[in-house]
């Protein structure tokens, strides 16, 4: 046989070895997938599926509470009418299918040596179509922290500590705590009426727009900030069957809170505050809430509805340029006497994410990326500290009837996209006014510190040669 015929030949043998030692390694790895599986099925100590549980009884720290599906989530139906949370009882629904047998005990002597003659947890999951699933638990075993338990009727069981967090739940732990559950797009019309006064908000063109005490668009981060104080509300305890108003501050409530759907319907929340204590008792560090359509009285932390409070300035859009930055193609500058103009330059293939940018007047030359970058994110981050001026008459007196700088953003067809105006600095504030109309802002110096003031501030100047190269 030849040198290269047995080359090939020793590689065929080398590579039929190969598969079979491969092959070989797969039937292990499957067989022992198949055997983990087994045994996971086999101390799994129930078998159902979730999706037809529709039907849940939770009987656990000396109280029965029984949960119906309704829709996507769970409620409440005894021994009151309310709104399950809903991480709860996903919580209870995994560990009843996940939970599995450490081992079986001997039942001798009677369950009372388990504690499972009287359970500390009992769950009852009713099934779509007929049967239930149950598990009890009884004591935990101070040896290791497992813990005995039963599945119906069968023997004692024993199954890991972490067993009975997820499943000893009370009322409360079962309950929604959530006073109110909104996303944003549930509300087209806000009114709120607290300490300090009284204001409105309403969704206008995907925008809000404050309609009291003044109207103007309103504030993005402050309106989030009131959505977000009452999306917070969260009951520390609730009263079912309340006693009259004034003994929980809602004869005449501390906050109302008037919240109106798209569709017209309207949730009214009244926040109180209860009456001083007799002397020497604390008073209470809460506020009672109720949503109109129920009398059960929710406690909230005092401090919970702080971010309630907007004053005028708070609820204003203290945006000074709005523009879209997409649409700006081009950026002209004018400061002391210099003007700059800077037009967007399709970017080159290897240049990264961003836009190439390249000066146009006074010189043609490339401009600095991230300079024209940061100009634009200076321009649409730049807020008022202060409204100086809503008519714009003190603009002589304010440095803006001949403006020191001034930056024009152009779009594509070459028309402003928007205008800003610099004048007078005074200490660590400037005057600025925009072309959204006369109003004069006071914002604060170090703002524009560093825009651009002549072509040699936005030039990209080519790399120095290497020395001794």
């Amino acid at each position: 046989m030849k040198a290269r015929a047995r080359t090939a030949l020793g590689t065929l043998v080398l590579v039929a070895a190969a598969s079979a030692a491969v092959a070989v390694a797969l039937r292990v790895e499957k067989k022992g997938k198949e055997e983990k599986t087994r045994k996971e099925t086999e101390e799994k100590l129930l078998s159902f599926d979730r999706a037809k549980v529709r039907e849940l009884t939770v009987e656990a720290k000396g109280g029965t509470v029984h949960l119906v599906k309704a829709g996507e989530g769970w409620r409440i139906t005894a021994p009151v009418e309310a709104d399950a949370e809903r991480y709860a009882v996903d919580a209870i629904l995994d560990k009843l299918a996940t939970v599995r047998r450490r081992s079986e005990v001997s039942d001798a002597g009677g369950l009372e040596r388990f504690g499972l003659d009287h359970p500390s947890v009992r769950i009852t999951a009713g099934l779509e179509g007929g049967g239930s699933a149950i598990l009890a638990l009884g004591e935990t075993n101070s040896f290791d922290g497992s813990i005995f338990a039963r599945v119906g009727s069968g023997p004692a069981l024993v199954v890991g500590s972490d067993a009975r967090w997820p499943l000893e739940k009370d009322l409360f732990d079962l309950r929604e705590k959530r006073v109110l559950t909104l996303a944003d797009q549930d509300v087209a019309r806000l009114e709120v009426t607290g300490p300090k006064g009284q204001y409105a908000l309403a969704r206008e063109d995907g925008h809000w727009k404050a309609s009291g005490p003044i109207a103007d668009r309103a504030d993005e981060a402050t309106v989030n900030r009131i959505l977000g104080a009452l999306r917070g509300l969260r009951a520390t305890r609730f009263v079912d069957a309340p006693g009259p108003d004034r003994d929980y501050g809602l004869d005449r409530p501390r906050w109302t809170v008037r919240l109106t759907a798209p569709g017209g319907a309207v949730r009214t929340l009244s926040l109180g505050a209860p009456p001083p204590r007799k002397k020497g008792e604390p008073a209470e560090a809460v506020l009672y809430a109720r949503v109109s359509g129920s009398r059960t009285l929710a406690a909230v932390a005092n401090i919970a509805a702080k971010d309630l409070e907007a004053d005028a300035f708070a609820l204003r859009d203290k945006t000074v340029l709005p523009f879209d930055r997409e649409k700006v193609a081009a950026v002209r500058l004018e400061s002391d006497g210099n003007a700059i103009e800077v037009q967007k330059k399709p970017a080159a293939p290897d240049a990264g994410p961003g836009d190439d940018w390249a000066l146009t007047s006074p010189r043609a030359a490339p401009a600095q990326r991230w300079k024209m970058s940061s100009l634009l994110s200076t321009l649409s981050a730049l807020r008022a500290t202060r409204f100086a001026d809503e008519s714009g008459k003190s603009a002589g007196e304010r440095g803006l009837a001949s403006p020191s700088r001034t930056v024009t953003l152009l779009g594509a067809d070459g028309k402003s996209l928007g205008r800003l105006e610099v004048g007078k600095e005074e200490g660590d504030k400037v005057y600025v006014r925009s072309s959204t109309g006369p109003r004069i802002y006071e914002v604060e110096k170090a703002r524009l510190a560093d825009l651009p003031r002549s072509a040699d501030d936005l030039e990209e100047k080519p790399a120095a040669p290497a020395k001794g190269g």
